[in-house]
């Protein structure tokens, strides 16, 4: 830094400055630095390595306004597809079938009018005019060769993988310079709403560039009394981004029956009003809601988290542009099993058995019509009834490419991707947490100094069940193996004072339920980044902690309420030792809770609680 007469001339910086907090595992920090460089993007001594040219028509002319000087004539525009389908018949691995059904031996003709074009720019991504979309006659009759890829970008660890995908998001006029995304609100559903706002605007330009901006601000801040913003800040990090993301989504799962349809093996595909009918008016409302939902879908990929109920399917057909030839035999048979057998053994039916009967006198379908078929019960059983030109599934693709001006798209990552989109897709669907055991290896429980711990193990003795010492990884342990709700009435009190995000608990009863909470509490999403080192941390602390919280009143205060301190970005909890040692003291049953029967009911409700009260709050660094 350089001073003249008192006036700031420059600031140069040297190096990525980092720090380590204590008994993190040695656990890097960068976000101040960040926070801080990223003010001061032209100062930089070392201008970020270029990437590659997407492919042949990566843009560096600078562009064209996405949203400029379209005519009328090209507004009314109109894409016209045929769809021809082979006679049918109930397809019995689907769920909803009734509502669901083709008739048989028609052909369709989706006309897509471009009420769709005041949400679509016309550009050559755009399905273009008589371009047909066809199933496949036969079913796995011939290998699919997936686009050969030139594995520029690593899935081995998914922050990198993240921070490639922003970098080929950026056009080369300000590619050193990089656009400030920021976004600011009094908690991670406040931010989650504004994400919306900026996906909107993303949406209007037909650009996500400024969304997809390697240099990220989203910050908690203090809220004044009148409402507004004070400026403080009082979160940042990742974790914040994981958090605001993943809750803008969950938005959408919230109203599931008004967005998704299931389909094969619990998964689910996008709803839509109508699957056939060209005359029916879609809201202009509900095509911009599925386009965000589509944008949505395509963040979750990639910062690493399953967009489910939305099937593994469902993606790889749209990152390979609706081909349904990528939902090769062995990927039907990863995610699908029962399906994948299903569809096998009609194969295996379509040629004659040894007592010579011929498939044409099964329901008077010829063999070739046969084997069709296997074709849309796929189709069926995993995209759905409706055509990817159906205005409502175009939507929803048109926000899930997340376009940049510069030519990227979200569908080219499937040949840039080490592994192919299969690789992407196996990661991030295998993050999903279904039980304890899939989070067990990723639980840390620091060592705590005897002075601490001894008090509280000979507290906890007289809970023991055998001779096998009782500890708090033994409660922590019990209580994400347990489900349900340990105390109903203390819960509905407590209930009021959740934050207003989708934290389903109509699942509470599910044994997974409680694994789920924790990592979403810790992390600030509901998955496991299996590419990580960083394991998510239970630490005890005194009450003298300052890590805890700083201000001794402050400390005291929260200790007595049993407050946990989460730190999303270090993946940790930090939990006051000295309340769980008054919780084990306690007298049972309680006599001012008669629901509070054993120490076991007043641990576990309490644990509850603070999981679901830290979810869609502010978490400190």
């Amino acid at each position: 830094m350089e001073k003249s007469n008192n006036t700031l001339i420059g600031i140069l910086p040297r190096a990525e400055y980092s720090f380590r907090v204590p008994d993190e595992d040695n656990h890097i920090h960068r976000c101040l630095s960040k926070r801080i460089y990223r003010q001061f993007p032209q100062d930089s001594r070392r201008p970020r390595e270029r990437p590659a040219a997407l492919c042949d028509d990566w843009d560096t002319s600078g562009g064209e306004d996405s949203n400029g000087d379209m005519s009328d004539e090209d507004m009314e525009s109109e894409v016209e597809v045929a769809f021809n389908l082979h006679p049918s018949t109930p397809l019995q691995v689907s769920r909803n079938n009734d509502e669901n059904t083709m008739p048989p031996q028609r052909t369709y003709r989706t006309r897509i009018r471009s009420h769709l074009a005041s949400t679509q720019s016309p550009d050559r991504d755009v399905v273009s005019s008589e371009e047909l979309f066809s199933l496949p006659s036969t079913l796995w009759t011939t290998p699919w060769i997936e686009p050969l890829s030139s594995a520029e970008i690593n899935v081995e660890n998914i922050e990198s993988l993240r921070d490639s995908i922003f970098d080929k998001a950026q056009h080369a006029d300000h590619y050193d310079n990089p656009p400030m995304f920021e976004l600011a609100g009094s908690s991670t559903s406040h931010l989650a709403e504004n994400l919306v706002d900026a996906i909107k605007v993303a949406l209007q330009n037909n650009n996500f560039e400024n969304i997809l901006s390697p240099s990220r601000d989203f910050a908690i801040m203090h809220m004044r009394q009148d409402g507004g913003l004070s400026g403080r800040v009082l979160s940042v990090g990742e974790g914040i981004e994981r958090e605001t993301i993943y809750l803008a989504f969950d938005t959408y799962r919230k109203q599931s029956t008004k967005w998704f349809i299931p389909r094969s093996d619990t998964y689910s595909t996008i709803a839509t009003s109508q699957s056939l009918s060209p005359h029916f008016d879609i809201s202009a409302t509900r095509l911009e809601a599925l386009s965000i939902l589509g944008a949505l879908t395509g963040l979750m990929l990639v910062y690493g988290v399953a967009p489910t109920p939305l099937s593994p399917a469902l993606i790889q057909f749209f990152l390979h542009g609706c081909d349904l030839h990528s939902l090769t035999p062995a990927f039907i048979q990863e995610w699908f099993p029962r399906l994948h057998r299903t569809l096998m053994d009609w194969n295996a039916i379509s040629s004659s058995s040894g007592d010579n009967i011929e498939i044409s006198c099964i329901q008077d379908r010829t063999e070739k019509a046969h084997q069709a078929l296997g074709a849309e019960m796929l189709y069926r059983a995993t995209i759905g009834a409706s055509l990817p030109t159906n205005p409502e599934m175009a939507a929803f693709i048109r926000g899930f490419e997340l376009k940049c001006r510069n030519g990227f798209k979200l569908t080219k990552l499937k040949s840039l991707i080490k592994g192919g989109s299969q690789a992407w897709i196996t990661l991030i669907y295998s993050s999903v947490i279904m039980g304890y055991e899939d989070v067990e290896q990723q639980l840390s429980f620091p060592a705590t100094p005897l002075s601490l711990v001894a008090p509280l193990n000979a507290a906890l003795r007289p809970f023991q069940d055998d001779d096998v010492p009782l500890s708090f990884r033994h409660l922590v342990t019990r209580f994400l193996k347990g489900s349900g709700i340990p105390c109903p009435g203390k819960f509905e009190t407590a209930r009021a004072h959740f934050n207003n995000v989708a934290l389903g608990l109509d699942k509470i009863n599910h044994p997974g339920f409680r694994s789920h909470l924790l990592v979403w509490a810790v992390t600030g999403t509901p998955s496991i980044d299996l590419t990580s080192s960083d394991r998510i941390k239970m630490e005890l602390c005194s009450d003298d902690d300052r890590e805890y919280a700083v201000s001794p009143s402050d400390r005291q205060a929260l200790i007595k309420e049993g407050t946990i301190c989460f730190k999303t970005c270090t993946r940790l909890a930090k939990i006051p030792v000295s309340y769980i040692q008054a919780l084990a003291v306690a007298a049972y049953p309680s006599l001012n809770d008669p629901e509070v029967l054993t120490f076991y009911h007043a641990f576990d409700h309490w644990l509850l609680i603070q999981l679901l009260n830290a979810i869609g709050g502010h978490t400190i660094i």
